[in-house]
């Protein structure tokens, strides 16, 4: 069950990577309405899912380094919430949506951040045990 769940998340999100990179904006939100699933948001599920595939294998490397991805995305974004601050993180690897109407355009809301530190925790706890 591990391994559909992990799957199904790489497969969201490869997709969602993937149309940030080449503008097919459609795919990045349910509706014309919503926000968009923001790039730092995908990256960090996908690294959380691929540790997790990882823990499946015993590939302690693999789970280490994703984790390590998953979190630096997510404190980061929770350093920039807390201090009020922009450290470029939002941006870095692509722009935000021109239609994007959120206060911060292109960063992860606070309860994607969150949830990537937690998970990135979880993940990383048993690795370096």
């Amino acid at each position: 069950m591990v391994w559909i769940a992990s799957l199904s998340v790489l497969l969201l999100t490869t997709a969602v990577l993937l149309s940030w990179i080449f503008g097919v904006t459609h795919i990045v939100r349910i509706s014309e309405t919503s926000e968009p699933m923001q790039f730092n948001t995908a990256l960090g599920l996908f690294a959380c899912a691929f540790a997790l595939l990882g823990s499946q294998t015993q590939n302690r490397t693999t789970v280490l380094i994703s984790a390590l991805v998953a979190g630096v995305i997510g404190f980061l974004t929770a350093i920039q919430y807390l201090l009020q601050v922009n450290l470029g993180i939002d941006s870095l690897l692509v722009s935000p949506l021109k239609s994007d109407t959120s206060v911060y355009p292109g960063r992860p809301g606070p309860n994607t951040t969150l949830c990537l530190c937690m998970c990135s925790i979880a993940l990383l706890l048993p690795v370096i045990r």
